[in-house]
This record gives structure tokens, sequence and C-alpha cells, in this order.
């Protein structure tokens, strides 16, 4: 749908004549009025019918004009379907519109995602927010720092990106690269941007073949049963390897990460059941705070270290872990991670609803809990 509408100018100028102004309109948007060449006397102009009144030869040419603009008007818009009003009479005026470039629209994309948000129950969080931004510094190191035209994007464009993502570093851990599913998300995310620059007429169509990626299925939990947690429990080592079994044990009954144990340093002297902290994974609102349970065998363990646990590297830990694996007789891989996953599928056995144990976890979705739960 469009319109092709004549106007005079309204404001008086120092000549007794005014221009005659194009409004075009399409799909109900309505580009910024442009003059034409034309200038008549006030009394000439017919606004019923948008036209000029007059039978001299001036007049019936400047009613030519008028004829040829609004029929060079909808050539243009019947060559260029998928253009808006402001493209069709930038082309008229002869002036060309900037291509649209992939980076400028996934920053737009961003901004018009948190302004539409803001303010209702969808309001985006501030990790989600990151999540977005650091998928666009990827595309940027993809691009080089180099911005790309939207029309120059093809159909292998996400599989270049996919290949490069999975051989990437990542940030925190320079001696491991991107996985699958985060390199995933980046093509998913970038495919939103597309679609929504298509919505806008930046482009024709999203051209870009991201079918065959998927984020793959949630893996099976390893986690220890009950009963081999209380076997562990009930077992003594020596030095570091007791060290590693009591950090896993208290892990394992509060479902903290091993970054987080220090918190526990808190309840010292404090008579309380839960304990409220910001999880130093990920940057939370106040109401997103983990909620700890202090379960009496916790307590037991902490009052036996005064509250100080064993100090030893992550990776020193988790090594010494997987001596218990032949121990208590069981096929799976024992890490601190294995700790969390067990705290969890014990207060699951213990009836313990999604929605707490997520609280408890510190997830910042229900959802995040549900798939692997």
């Amino acid at each position: 749908m469009y319109s092709i509408n004549f106007r005079l100018r309204t404001e008086k100028t120092q000549s007794d004549k005014r221009k005659v102004y194009v409004r075009l309109k399409i799909n109900g948007v309505c580009a910024t009025d442009f003059a034409t060449s034309i200038m008549i006397n006030t009394e000439q102009w017919d606004k019923v019918r948008q036209t000029i009144k007059g039978n001299t030869p001036l007049d019936y040419t400047n009613r030519s004009m008028l004829l040829k603009t609004q029929s060079d008007l909808i050539e243009l818009i019947k060559a260029n379907p998928i253009k808006g009003a402001k493209e069709i009479r930038n082309m008229y005026v002869g002036k060309t519109l900037a291509p649209a470039t992939l980076l400028k629209v996934y920053q737009k994309f961003i901004e018009e995602q948190k302004e539409y948000w803001n303010g209702t129950q969808k309001e985006l969080s501030q990790s989600t927010i990151k999540v977005w931004y650091n998928c666009k510094m990827h595309l940027e190191d993809f691009l080089k720092g180099y911005d790309i035209e939207l029309q120059s994007i093809d159909m292998d464009f996400g599989h270049r990106l996919y290949l490069f993502l999975i051989k990437k570093n990542q940030k925190k851990d320079k001696l491991k690269t991107i996985g699958h599913d985060y390199a995933v998300r980046n093509l998913h995310y970038l495919n939103t941007v597309i679609e929504y620059a298509k919505r806008k007429r930046l482009v024709e169509s999203n051209v870009l073949d991201i079918h065959d990626y998927r984020i793959n299925k949630a893996k099976p939990i390893q986690a220890l049963s009950t009963e081999q947690l209380d076997k562990l429990a009930s077992l003594k080592f020596t030095g570091i390897l007791e060290d590693a079994r009591i950090i896993f044990l208290c892990m394992a009954y509060c479902g903290l990460n091993f970054c987080d144990l220090h918190h526990l340093e808190g309840l010292k002297g404090e008579d309380v059941i839960t304990l409220r902290i910001d999880r130093k994974k990920n940057n939370h609102k106040d109401i997103d705070k983990a909620i700890i349970p202090i379960f009496p065998e916790l307590r037991k363990i902490l009052e036996l270290y005064n509250y100080s646990l064993p100090l030893h590297e992550i990776g020193t830990i988790n090594r010494h872990l997987h001596t218990f694996e032949s121990i208590l007789g069981v096929d799976i891989s024992i890490t601190t991670y294995t700790a969390r996953k067990t705290f969890a599928m014990l207060l699951s056995e213990r009836g313990v609803s999604l929605d707490v144990i997520s609280k408890i976890l510190g997830h910042t979705s229900v959802i995040t809990t549900q798939r692997y739960y």
C-alpha cells in the first residue's frame, strides 16, 4: 500500500511564490516531505485536487511535471517492493542510503530489545544483555574489527563463524576453546539479528543456513547416590587426599561452587539455617541470590575445621578426587562439579521442588535447572 500526495509549502517566504512538496507513504510509514522544482502563487494551488490551476503554458508544464513525478515514484516503488518510504524517497532525490552493516544492526537490535522490554516482566537481566554483547564481541573478532554489509552475508557465513568460534580460546581459560553449545548459541543470536534486519527491510531475505547446528542435549547427570556419599563420609585419609574428601563433602552438602566456598567462613558464630550469597559465576541481582541451607552434616565439618577449609587449587583437588572413583566403585568421573550435582540430586530425592532447587543453586532461570535435573 502506498500513497503519493502533493502539498504547497505553508511557511511564508520573501517571495509570493511557494514550492510544491511531495509526501510519500508506504505501508503506513511516511517519508520526510521533499520539494519539487515547481514554484507557484498560493492562489494557483488546488488543495482538493492537489494540482495547479491555470491555463498558461507554464501551468500546463507544471502539471505535467507533477504527473511525471508521481509516475516516476510509482515505477520506483514497483521496482523495489521491499524498500520503505524513506529509501524510495532518497532514491528519487538522488541520495543513496548507506548500506546496512552487520555490527551496526547488531548493536541497534540489542539497544532496541533493552528499550522494548524495559519496565516489563520480561525485562532483560544483566546476564542476558552481557551474553548478547559477548556474542557481538566474538563476531567482531571473526570480522577482524571490520564491519560488513548485510547484503554480503551468504549461506556459508554461519559455518565459517562456527569453525572460528570452536577454535577460539576462552577468555577465562586460555587453555580451553569455546565449546560447541556456546558456538551454536552465537549462531542463533546472529540469526535473530538478521531476522530483525529482514523485518526492518534492511535485507530482502535471511540466507543464513544454520539448520544443522543444534545445542547438544543435556548429558546424563553424574552424581553420587546417597549411599555412595555416606560411604565417602565414613572414610578417612591423610594429607591432600583427606583435604579433597572434605572439600567434596562440603560442596555436596551445600551446593556451592568451589570458588564460593569461602562464604562458609561467615557462618562462624552465626546460628542460622540458611546463607544468602551472590554467586561468583554470574552477576546476579539481589533477587537472584543463591539461598544455601545449612545442613547438620555441613555444620559438623565446618566446626571440625574451625570454619577454615583447606586451601588448594581446583585442579589439584580434582586430580585427587579421581582416586575415589575406584574406592567407591563408580563409573563416573568425580570432580568438584560432581559434588554440586550430587547436592541437587539429594534435594530432589528428598522432595524439594525444582523452583526451590533453582534458587538454592543460584540459577538465573528455573529453565536452566529443568534442563539438567
